[in-house]
C-alpha cells in the first residue's frame, strides 16, 4: 500500500518511505525554516513506524517524536489520530513490562495475577531504544493491536512533541456483496454495503450507518462505532504546519 509524505506530497510504497523521509528536500526545508525563522533549537527525536500488528500493509504511519515525550503522549496521539471512540482502556507492552493508562485499576481486580503494571508517565528515552519493537493495545473488548518500531534517533528542530511525517493512502471500501462503492456499514455483520444492497439488508436497520462523511483512515474502522465521524480537527494538530 502506497502512502503520502506530508512534506513534499509525493507517494511512495511503505518499503521506500523511510528512505525518502530521511532525504526529503521539502522536509529538510521545513525544519530548517523552524530553526532559522522561529529559533527552534534541535532536540533528540525518535522516528517511529506505527502499524496494525496483524496487518501492517493497509494502514501505517511514520512519526517523529520528542525523546522526552511520555508514553502517555503517545497514547493520546494514537487515540486522537487513529482510535478513540468511547474512552476505552489501553496499554503498552515494552520489553516485558506493561505500561497501563490506569495501572491501579488492575490491582483492584480480585483475580489479578502477573507483573505489576506501570504508569504511562515514563519518558520515551527511558524505556525505548533504536531498533526496538513494542506493542500497544486499545480497548480490551474489541481490541485494536498496534506495533511500533523505533527506526532511528536523530536531531531535529521540532516544535511539536509529535509530528506525522507520512501516512498510508486511505483505502477505498467496496460493497461486500457486489463490489460496488460502499455507502453504508452494518455493525451487526461487519459488512460494507452499497446503495442497492443495503435495501436487502434492512433487517439490521438499527445497526446500519450511512458513511456520508467518508471513512477515517484508521485500522479501527467499523469497530465500536469508530470510523464515520469527522476526525480532521484531531488529526491536523499532529501534521506539519506552514
Amino acid at each position: 500500500m502506497k502512502g503520502t509524505c506530508y512534506f513534499c506530497k509525493k507517494e511512495f510504497e511503505k518499503s521506500s518511505m523511510l528512505r525518502h523521509i530521511l532525504s526529503c528536500k521539502s522536509m529538510k526545508e521545513y525544519f530548517s525554516k523552524l530553526s532559522d525563522e522561529e529559533g527552534i533549537k534541535e532536540k533528540e527525536v525518535f522516528i517511529l513506524s506505527v502499524y496494525p500488528k496483524y496487518d501492517s500493509s493497509l494502514y501505517w504511519l511514520y512519526v517523529s517524536v520528542d525523546t522526552k515525550a511520555t508514553l502517555r503522549d503517545i497514547d493520546k496521539f494514537l487515540r486522537d489520530f487513529w482510535l478513540e471512540c468511547c474512552g476505552h482502556l489501553s496499554q503498552f507492552k515494552i520489553d516485558g513490562e506493561i505500561y497501563d493508562v490506569n495501572p491501579r485499576g488492575w490491582l483492584d481486580e480480585p483475580f489479578f495475577f502477573g507483573p505489576k503494571p506501570k504508569s504511562m508517565n515514563y519518558k520515551l528515552e527511558n524505556v525505548i531504544t533504536e531498533n526496538m519493537k513494542f506493542d500497544y493495545e486499545y480497548d480490551f473488548g474489541s481490541t485494536t493491536h498496534l506495533e511500533l518500531k523505533v527506526l532511528k534517533r536523530q536531531l531535529l528542530p521540532q516544535k511539536k512533541k509529535i509530528v506525522v511525517l507520512a501516512q498510508n493512502i486511505a483505502p477505498i471500501y467496496y460493497c461486500d456483496n457486489c463490489q460496488g462503492k460502499a455507502e453504508y456499514f452494518c455493525y451487526e455483520c461487519g459488512e460494507f454495503l452499497c446503495e442497492n444492497c443495503v435495501k436487502q439488508h434492512l433487517y439490521h436497520d438499527e445497526m446500519i450507518e450511512k458513511i456520508a462523511n467518508g471513512i477515517a483512515n484508521s485500522p479501527r474502522n467499523g469497530v465500536c462505532g469508530y470510523g464515520f465521524q469527522d476526525m480532521s480537527s484531531m488529526i491536523e494538530k499532529y501534521l506539519p504546519t506552514e
